[in-house]
């Protein structure tokens, strides 16, 4: 699935997601501990959106009686 861009919630991660990666110093494992809780939040909201439009799907998926 394609990776969908959501909003970043807060300045670090801006900065720690976007060029001003090279710009600001970071303290060992700060980036990834960043990374990870916003590619957490991507995951959740894809399996939401997955899960929305299955439902929806088969709400209307009909039966057919032979």
């Amino acid at each position: 699935m394609k990776e969908q861009r959501i909003p970043m919630i807060s300045g670090d991660e801006y900065d720690a997601l976007t060029p001003w990666k090279n710009v600001c110093f970071w303290q060992s494992g700060q980036r990834k501990r960043i990374k990870r809780r916003y590619r957490k939040r991507v995951r959740r909201i894809e399996r939401e959106n997955h899960n929305r439009l299955s439902m929806r799907l088969n709400a209307n998926r009909t039966t057919v009686e032979y």
